[in-house]
């Protein structure tokens, strides 16, 4: 028998809610105090976004999976409007064609608040290696093969960051064919993208091997999300939207964008009006203030020019 919820019920509802927004506040002001007591990170992360900014050509390209990825879309639109070329690269699309978007000198801003999920680890790590290297090493020979049953190679990657080397284990799911390889890293050259490319990490888990491929990590950890029963990303997507506009905004005060900027690039909506009504205001001041200079210095010295004249 289906429930209908009762008076009592939605009360009940209503201060769930309220209590939810409080923690909600709570995660924000914690994240805050971290960036506060270790500003670092998020230095850096506004070092490298401001160097992509003033570099021609260069781009943020945001990815990240289900939640994440619609995060990466909303921070991608405000960079973009804001003076800073940015798009977002779903992590699944970009392990079947659209890693092209990337080039040297581009940053890229990965979303995870587990810093484990599969298709956005393969990205990340390929962004790193892809390019260092010319060869297929590591890859099952029967999938390279024309007869290849293997459609689906299962990715799990360990690092010995001591040695500085990187273990790649590559499963075939249907014919279980294993792969092991030991690979070095090479020098850092340009234009290789494992160093012309910067990977900031927007992850809730500092152990996770997100951080761990990552050049910056900000941590955007919660205690808990909304429901105790169904962990639907609520109280961690919130915080990471915030930061993300923290980023977005920040980075737009250091490139110098202006108000005349920001109304080029959002002429429409209320939001373009408003700003065309203050810039005819400031217009018009600006005429009125320079009439008055003219009367001004027309009463003061008698023998030029009436200003109506």
């Amino acid at each position: 028998m289906t429930h209908i919820p009762s008076s009592m019920d939605f009360m009940k509802a209503t201060n769930d809610a309220i209590k939810q927004l409080h923690r909600v506040s709570e995660n924000i002001l914690r994240c805050s105090e971290r960036i506060e007591k270790d500003p670092k990170p998020f230095q850096d992360a506004l070092s490298i976004l401001y160097k992509v900014n003033k570099t021609p050509g260069s781009k943020v390209v945001i990815t990240g999976v289900g939640k994440s990825a619609k995060i990466g879309e909303k921070m991608a639109a405000t960079l973009t409007s804001t003076g800073t070329i940015a798009v977002m690269m779903h992590s699944t699309e970009a392990y079947h064609g659209d890693l092209g978007l990337i080039r040297p000198g581009d940053c890229v801003i990965a979303i995870s608040n587990s810093g484990k999920t599969e298709e956005l680890l393969g990205v990340v790590h390929a962004i790193k290696r892809s390019y260092l290297s010319s060869t297929l090493d590591g890859f099952c020979e029967n999938r390279l093969s024309d007869s290849d049953p293997c459609k689906s190679p299962h990715l799990n990657m360990t690092n010995n960051y001591d040695s500085g080397t990187t273990s790649e284990t590559l499963e075939c799911i249907e014919c279980q064919n294993k792969d092991i390889v030991e690979c070095a890293p090479p020098a850092c050259s340009e234009p290789t993208f494992g160093c012309s490319v910067k990977i900031i990490a927007l992850c809730g888990d500092g152990n996770s091997p997100l951080v761990q491929f990552s050049d910056v990590w900000i941590d955007v950890s919660v205690d808990s999300e909304f429901s105790d029963t169904v962990p639907a990303p609520t109280n961690s997507t919130t915080l990471t939207m915030a930061v993300c506009d923290a980023i977005s905004i920040n980075l737009m005060h250091l490139t110098g964008f202006t108000q005349l900027d920001f109304f080029k690039f959002h002429p429409g909506g209320s939001l373009g009006q408003s700003m065309y009504n203050k810039k005819r205001i400031s217009d018009n001041n600006s005429k009125l203030v320079r009439s008055r200079e003219v009367v001004t210095k027309w009463v003061e010295n008698k023998s030029c020019d009436s200003p109506y004249s």
